[in-house]
């Protein structure tokens, strides 16, 4: 009866360990550390625990956006577009150039994310405040708007800040105003609506990721507080199950992506 009795105990508590370890998701991230070089992680999101995965060197990369094949694109400044894997081994050769970019102003994409559907990237272009799309064959950039009443702030994080959750394009903006707000807006791919949910400082500084299950949000140690991951109500902009950060975490994040595909 004892071992009946222990046997169920065991059965129950394995039932519960999978289905906590079911609910968390492994995020990938790009960052800058300590000592000014870039590096790929990932954060369980169920405890907050960060790991480095590969020291990527002084060569600035940023923005995450999966392929769902257990790899992602990401911008090398100054470069373009490549390619990473979840071991953090980078694509061999040359980066694929952004084209059809005003030559005058430095391409600065504030978040990519990837549409398999229409085979492009959307981003959104700090220099110009607008927002388009890249031809991930080709390179060719298509501005699809201008942003005009959302403009992000010099003391914002400069990347990673755009995530497809659902078929919606959501994104986090500084407050041109004021160092002290943030806000998350969702918007068209393909139209200039901008809807503004909700100001928070915590989306001040937030790069943002989903699962397809989940919208996360991550902060790093600053303005906004300690470097924290969060869950956000898509349809309200409230933040949830907020998990503070542990292990050697980056002083910035610049991208975020988990392996599934938006």
């Amino acid at each position: 009866m004892k071992k009946r009795i222990v046997s169920t105990i065991a059965q129950a508590l394995l039932t519960v360990t999978l289905a906590i370890s079911a609910q968390a998701s492994n995020l990938y991230t790009v960052g800058v550390n300590a000592t000014g070089n870039y590096e790929f992680g990932s954060i369980d999101t169920g405890t907050g625990t960060y790991l480095t995965i590969k020291t990527l060197g002084a060569t600035m990369y940023s923005n995450l956006a999966s392929q769902g094949n257990g790899s992602f694109y990401i911008y090398e400044n100054g470069a373009g577009l490549r390619t990473i894997d979840t071991n953090g081994i980078l694509s061999i050769g040359s980066a694929t150039p952004v084209t059809g970019f005003p030559v005058v102003t430095i391409f600065t994409p504030y978040g990519m994310a990837y549409r398999s559907l229409e085979q492009k990237i959307y981003t959104y272009e700090y220099t110009t405040n607008s927002y388009g799309s890249i031809d991930i064959l080709t390179g060719l950039w298509v501005s699809l708007g201008i942003m005009s009443a959302y403009t992000p702030n010099y003391y914002g994080n400069f990347a990673g800040r755009i995530a497809i959750h659902n078929g919606v394009l959501y994104g986090t903006l500084g407050d041109v105003t004021s160092v002290d707000t943030g806000f998350l807006n969702t918007f068209s791919p393909t139209g200039t609506n901008t809807n503004l949910l909700k100001t928070d400082i915590a989306f001040f500084d937030m790069v943002l990721a989903s699962d397809g299950t989940n919208l996360y949000g991550i902060t790093k140690s600053g303005i906004s507080g300690p470097s924290t991951i969060y869950s956000i109500d898509p349809v309200s902009g409230s933040m949830t199950g907020a998990v503070n950060l542990n292990g050697t975490v980056p002083d910035a994040f610049t991208g975020a992506a988990t392996t599934a595909l938006p």
